[in-house]
């Protein structure tokens, strides 16, 4: 349906290449006006700008493997309210089993789990009131070779973001940040790639 997303703003992480590129191309083409999330490369951004159709697509900068510059980049929001989130940013890297060192785990889990989560928490309060329905979605890739497969994004990071929005969406909690019953999660696994 073109335009099902009309007057509705989508903020999709890793928007300008790849899935988070055709995921923006997607969105645009059902009407919603986008906020493309980078991390190092701009022109990349601007050049997935180029190609949207809706004419206030805005750009915003972060590393997602830091809390500081998550919450810098949804303050940088000011009053632009957001109906979806796509958790789509994330890193692969080689983790073989007893040869994967602290660090290289540390900057995965940073960005695929608790970036994925962080984000999630502070965008709660610019999910619109009254939206049709506020949406998250965490994206995942099958990018794997036999059994190694990154569950700590695919898996383990959408069900411990899933578990953790329900345990705060409740109805005891702050109705402005929480309790939304119309906030719906949806995780989306592309498949392998490369």
């Amino acid at each position: 349906m073109p335009n099902s997303l009309k007057n509705q703003v989508a903020l999709v992480t890793g928007g300008s290449r790849g899935i988070g590129r055709a995921v923006c191309q997607a969105l645009d083409a059902e009407g919603a006006r986008l906020i493309v999330h980078y991390h190092r490369n701009r022109a990349a951004a601007e050049e997935v700008r180029t190609m949207l159709l809706h004419p206030q697509t805005l750009l915003v900068q972060a590393d997602l493997g830091s809390t500081d510059s998550i919450c810098r980049m949804v303050e940088s929001l000011d009053n632009n309210s957001l109906d979806v989130l796509v958790n789509n940013a994330g890193v692969w890297k080689s983790t073989p089993l007893g040869s994967t060192n602290e660090a290289l785990l540390n900057e995965v889990l940073d960005i695929n789990l608790r970036g994925m989560f962080w984000l999630t928490q502070v965008a709660l309060p610019k999910l619109r009131d009254g939206a049709d329905c506020e949406h998250f979605i965490n994206c995942g890739t099958g990018r794997h070779c036999g059994w190694a497969q990154p569950l700590w994004r695919d898996e383990s990071g959408s069900r411990f973001t899933y578990e953790e929005l329900g345990a705060r969406t409740g109805p005891a909690q702050n109705p402005r940040q929480c309790g939304r019953a119309r906030l719906r999660g949806n995780r989306y696994d592309g498949g392998a790639l490369g």
